[in-house]
């Protein structure tokens, strides 16, 4: 629950919101086109775990995002962003697989590891560059080396990365469709409107 709802939450909005000019999870909330997304991406990822007696996952996402708009917190989305390669099997990997097993919406984590994806190329819009401060750095830099701004390249040789991507997403192309579209729409039109067209649904499955 925590995992998946929480912590794949605080994955997604990192790396699209930190893309989008936002550097606190605060910001990410006073966003509304981010902070329905961050709705969506919990309601899809509770809808991957077994019901359990007594547990409200509604009335637990609800108060999620009632502590992601707390001002009181300076959460920054770059250090959320640190260590993807660690993260996002149990984040956001594993609740896909279940959501495409269940013939469930995967709308919420394919956006998410798309947003990963164009974070993983270290440089923002405006040609700044950043440190992925991740355990395979070297390592994704080399194979996104000459990709440049191909979406079709750059997924492939992430989705390639070994012992990352489970062969029920790297080899399922209703995944690998849905996760390209988002990421090619990023790299076109960039990361502000992308989460745009995601909030009002117009990048479908």
């Amino acid at each position: 629950m925590k995992l998946r709802m929480l912590n794949g939450a605080h994955s997604m909005l990192a790396y699209s919101g930190f893309l989008a000019g936002h550097r606190y999870v605060r910001d990410v909330m006073g966003d509304p086109a981010l902070a329905a997304l961050v709705a969506r991406h919990m309601k899809a990822a509770a809808a991957t775990l077994d019901p359990v007696p007594g547990v409200d996952l509604g009335r637990y996402a609800a108060d999620l995002q009632e502590r992601f708009r707390n001002p009181a917190i300076a959460h920054e989305t770059y250090q959320i962003a640190m260590d993807g390669t660690q993260k996002l099997p149990q984040r956001l990997l594993e609740p896909a697989t279940v959501a495409l097993e269940r013939g469930q919406a995967i709308d919420a984590f394919a956006f998410a590891v798309a947003a990963w994806m164009r974070y993983a190329l270290g440089r923002k819009e405006d040609g700044e560059t950043y440190a992925l401060r991740d355990p395979r750095q070297k390592e994704i830099a080399a194979r996104l080396e000459g990709a440049r701004n191909d979406a079709g390249a750059i997924a492939d040789a992430l989705l390639a990365l070994p012992g990352l991507f489970p062969a029920a997403l790297g080899g399922n192309p209703v995944w690998t469709d849905a996760l390209k579209r988002r990421l090619a729409l990023i790299m076109d039109k960039g990361m502000r409107a992308a989460i745009e067209e995601e909030a009002r649904g117009l990048v479908s499955r």
